[in-house]
């Protein structure tokens, strides 16, 4: 899969960066974004240790997507799938 986001119309008129912006690992990084916000707070409520949160930080700019896919391809859920992903590339914080 292409890290552009694809369409007769985007090759046409979208610049390189409006694809970028736009594109499958832009998307899952902004998921990732917000899972860290969240374990964050969670941290900060006692919920999530600080250990959890730093293996979360050190993997999130690391998008395996064609882990994702492949389990994607078997829950047919693409956040979710990205979710499992993120989380087994975290050994304490997944």
């Amino acid at each position: 899969m292409s890290r552009e986001y694809r369409s007769p119309f985007s090759q046409r008129y979208g610049s390189p960066q409006m694809r970028r912006l736009w594109s499958e690992r832009a998307r899952r990084l902004a998921w990732r974004k917000v899972w860290l916000a969240v374990a964050q707070a969670q941290n900060a409520a006692g919920l999530v240790s600080a250990e959890e949160l730093q293996d979360l930080r050190q993997h999130a700019q690391q998008i395996n997507l064609q882990r994702a896919l492949e389990i994607e391809r078997q829950i047919h859920h693409d956040l979710m799938a990205e979710l499992r992903a993120f989380a087994e590339q975290c050994p304490v914080g997944g």
